[in-house]
C-alpha cells in the first residue's frame, strides 16, 4: 500500500472503550464529528454496527455535496469498527484500545486497492487533487477524533 493512501491519527479519550464505541458506530451522528461527512443513514435490512450492514453517507466540501454507499466490514464491540466505501474502495477504521481508565481511539483511512480511475479523476476535477484532498482529509480525521473525545468526556 502506498504511504500516501493511508491516513491516520489517534487521541486519548477519558472514557471507557464501550462508551466511545457507541459514539463512533452511530453513523447518524457522524455529521457531529466529521467536518466533511454531514451524516449517515442505515439502508437495507441490517441496521447498526454489524458486519454486512450498509449505510449512505452524505459528504460536503464547500459548495460540493456527494453521497457514498458503505458496508460494515468489521464490528467488534468496544474494540474495532470498520467500513468500506463502495465508490472509491476506501476502508475506514476506528480502533479502540483500553488505556488506563480511558481509551486510545485511532481513526485510519486506507486505500488498499489504490484509487479507482473514476474516483481519481473526480478528485482532481472537483476537489483540488489528491494531495490537497488528502491533506484536508488528515486534518478532518484529527478534528473528528477531537470532537468524539469532547462528547465522550462530557458524559
Amino acid at each position: 500500500m502506498a504511504e500516501e493512501s493511508r491516513l491516520e491519527a489517534s487521541v486519548h479519550v477519558d472514557a471507557a472503550p464501550d462508551e466511545v464505541w457507541h459514539l463512533v458506530t452511530d453513523i447518524t451522528r457522524m455529521g457531529e464529528w466529521s467536518p466533511q461527512c454531514r451524516g449517515g443513514r442505515w439502508i437495507g435490512r441490517e441496521h447498526g454496527p454489524v458486519v454486512g450492514a450498509r449505510f449512505v453517507g452524505i459528504n460536503r466540501q464547500g459548495w460540493k455535496w456527494w453521497a457514498t454507499t458503505n458496508r460494515v466490514v468489521q464490528a467488534e464491540p468496544g474494540r474495532l469498527f470498520a467500513f468500506r466505501t463502495e465508490q472509491n474502495r476506501a476502508r475506514w477504521v476506528f480502533r479502540l484500545e483500553p488505556d488506563g481508565d480511558g481509551t486510545t481511539l485511532v481513526q485510519r483511512r486506507e486505500l488498499p486497492a489504490g484509487r479507482p480511475v473514476l474516483s481519481y479523476g473526480l478528485v482532481w476535477a472537483l476537489l483540488g487533487g489528491h494531495r490537497r484532498f488528502d491533506t484536508g482529509m488528515q486534518a478532518g480525521i484529527r478534528q473528528t477524533l477531537e470532537r468524539i473525545k469532547a462528547v465522550a468526556e462530557a458524559r
